[in-house]
């Protein structure tokens, strides 16, 4: 072999090498795509730019089925290559398809098979459709037409396009249909991982609305628990719950706190006479009435058929009587009309109040049930009382 036969194998070779290193440099490149990408917009873009960066491939053109019908999802250019991604959470972006490969992308469905095209002018298949293009200022002149695969299955298809007259040699005819193949596996493990990431947020969303629903649930029935349903006070069970803190913090602090029992007089009668909804229109405007006249610190509750209490915290026993002295006027002024006859009614009212002095500071007090019990019984005593010397009255009997 002479000089210029060694040196034109070395060049072959060399070119052969050359071609070997840019294919896996953009083989390399499409595997190590990141496929957190937030969209399929953004992952074709990297991958057109490992052709454009290492293949000198002008114009990447990607297309996704959609129904029967190819949309484009990107298109990567060599003047726009290495810009980055506007608005990477849109899947698709507003790309001008070429008339070449609208008509290369028909004839590959029609045909089933790649189509390789190194002149479009003088391919027959191509010539019509074939323009001044907008690849990089210059005509398309050679195009690849692959699809992109997912196993058997057509997902995508693909058109690589250069204004450069026989471009695709057949070195690069073996690669680009290799490469849509390799990407067809990215694209395809790119849509499993966003199913599964969308089908594991909407399980959230499920799970958070069963978790909000159970929540409303407890809620409620917590409520219907501690609620009285005649007259949406407090029951008894809360009433207590919450005396115990109540009188924690008055024992802590040192502070007043007064107990307070009304009993509503003659409710039977107002049953037996009029009917029990004409009883039950009574407490529920009592308790209307006591809810007005209460501070929001103050609790109040029913506690039983005719019975109500109220803890006042921070109140000695001056405004316990005070309070007893108002709710019973207002009671007072209560009217009702049943069946064209007059309805009154009147309470009774037993106070109790426990002052804790400053000298006890240093000594060991009782607990808050032991001070609860004592509030109750005291109360009860002086309602006992009010109701003895004939009720519509308020007693106050000290602790």
């Amino acid at each position: 072999m002479n000089d210029s036969g060694v040196k034109t194998a070395l060049m072959d070779m060399t070119s052969v090498f050359d071609q070997l290193i840019a294919s896996l440099s953009a083989l390399h490149s499409l595997g190590g795509i990141d496929m957190g990408i937030a969209s399929e917009r953004g992952l074709v873009r990297e991958a057109g730019k490992a052709l454009v960066e290492h293949c000198g491939i002008e114009r990447c053109t990607v297309f996704s089925f959609s129904g029967n019908d190819l949309e484009p999802i990107a298109m990567v250019d060599w003047r726009s290559w290495d810009e980055p991604v506007a608005d990477e959470s849109v899947d698709t972006e507003n790309v001008e398809i070429l008339s070449v490969e609208s008509a290369a992308l028909s004839r590959m469905e029609e045909d089933g098979a790649i189509l390789v095209s190194n002149d479009v002018l003088n391919d027959p298949r191509l010539s019509r459709a074939a323009i001044q293009g907008t690849a990089g200022g210059a005509e398309v002149r050679s195009l690849i037409c692959a699809p992109i695969m997912a196993g058997e299955v057509v997902i995508a298809a693909a058109v690589y396009s250069s204004s450069e007259a026989g471009y695709f040699d057949p070195w690069k005819q073996r690669l680009f249909p290799l490469f849509s193949s390799f990407f067809g596996q990215v694209l395809s493990a790119n849509r499993v991982m966003r199913k599964l990431e969308d089908e594991v947020k909407e399980r959230t969303r499920s799970l958070e609305g069963v978790l909000q629903e159970t929540r409303q649930l407890k809620q409620h029935y917590r409520s219907l628990s501690l609620l009285d349903p005649l007259t949406g006070l407090f029951n008894r069970r809360f009433f207590f719950s919450e005396g115990m803190h109540v009188i924690g913090r008055a024992l802590r602090y040192r502070h007043p706190v007064s107990f307070v029992l009304l009993d509503v007089d003659g409710l039977k009668e107002v049953n037996d006479r009029h009917g029990h909804g004409a009883g039950d229109m009574a407490l529920k405007d009592v308790a209307k009435v006591l809810g007005e006249q209460l501070r929001d610190s103050d609790v109040l509750a029913r506690i039983g058929d005719d019975e109500f209490a109220l803890l006042l915290p921070e109140e000695g026993a001056q405004g316990a009587v005070e309070l007893a002295e108002r709710l019973l006027t207002c009671i007072r002024n209560l009217r009702w009309l049943v069946n064209g006859e007059a309805v009154r009614i009147s309470i009774s009212i037993g106070c109790s109040s426990l002052a804790v002095e400053e000298e006890t500071e240093g000594r060991r007090l009782p607990g808050d049930e032991v001070w609860m019990e004592k509030l109750l019984t005291r109360a009860d005593s002086a309602l006992y009382q009010a109701k003895r010397d004939g009720g519509n009255r308020a007693c106050l009997k000290q602790v």
